[in-house]
């Protein structure tokens, strides 16, 4: 089934969203367990995903059945599922602060410190190399979503950290040479030492908003985020919050 995208009319989605798919097609072949997919037994599946994990979990897992049933010839059963809320968790400047006073070693200060400043996503600083990484110019060359190569700016703190994180010694070219399920557990662990549940997009996000709060325009924000649609930033970052618009309104009345 899985095999028909790109070539019977659907758009063809990336590996990560067919991975996706391909996950929940196989835990809902599970929990039918040879039963029919009854309507009933359909909006149970849907269900249980929005409370084990989300409603933007859920959607996708709806979408991934209605057209997997759509292949088999198999009506879907219509339901509503709640879109999830686009604007990432927030974090505060003194949060992001604590985060990277949090780290015990020059390896963890480094990744906290280029995925917050850079605003870079978790696979594209698994591809940073030091042979495209110029620290004294302030900038590193990276292949960003969509297979598009652009360089990046390194800031004073995270120049600092992996000057110092090469002369601890490296092997190979990769600036991380770590898996992404490490990646994510580092992040995760150094964010329990805040009791925060943290991950490495949190910290990308994070950037982006602290940007617009200090008045920074949403077609810059755009380009350091490697967005290639503006109306993706505008989702993110262009609403403030209620606390952000009432210090913003105090500053000018």
């Amino acid at each position: 089934f899985l095999k028909q995208f790109g070539t019977k009319g659907y758009r063809m989605p990336s590996e990560a969203t067919l991975r996706s798919y391909k996950a929940f097609l196989v835990k809902y072949d599970a929990f039918l367990a040879g039963e029919d997919p009854s309507p009933e037994r359909q909006r149970e599946f849907v269900e249980g995903v929005i409370k084990t994990r989300s409603s933007g979990y859920a959607r996708i897992a709806y979408y991934a059945i209605s057209v997997y049933h759509y292949w088999l010839n198999i009506p879907t059963a219509p339901m509503y599922v709640e879109a999830a809320d686009p604007r990432p968790h927030q974090m505060s400047d003194l949060e992001v602060e604590q985060l990277i006073q949090s780290c015990k070693n020059v390896k963890e200060r480094a990744v906290i410190l280029t995925l917050f400043e850079s605003g870079v996503r978790a696979k594209e600083l698994l591809g940073m190399a030091w042979s495209t990484s110029d620290l004294k110019g302030g900038f590193t060359r990276i292949t960003m979503k969509g297979g598009r190569e652009g360089e990046v700016p390194l800031f004073d703190r995270t120049v600092s950290a992996l000057k110092e994180l090469y002369k601890s010694g490296v092997a190979g070219d990769l600036v991380f040479p770590m898996a992404y399920s490490d990646l994510y557990n580092m992040v995760k662990r150094i964010g329990g030492r805040l009791g925060v549940k943290m991950t490495p997009h949190m910290l990308r996000h994070a950037r982006g908003s602290q940007l617009r709060r200090k008045g920074v325009s949403l077609d810059r924000i755009q380009e350091l985020m490697g967005h290639s649609d503006p109306k993706t930033t505008a989702r993110f970052y262009a609403q403030l919050s209620p606390h952000e618009l009432k210090e913003d309104i105090k500053k000018v009345v």
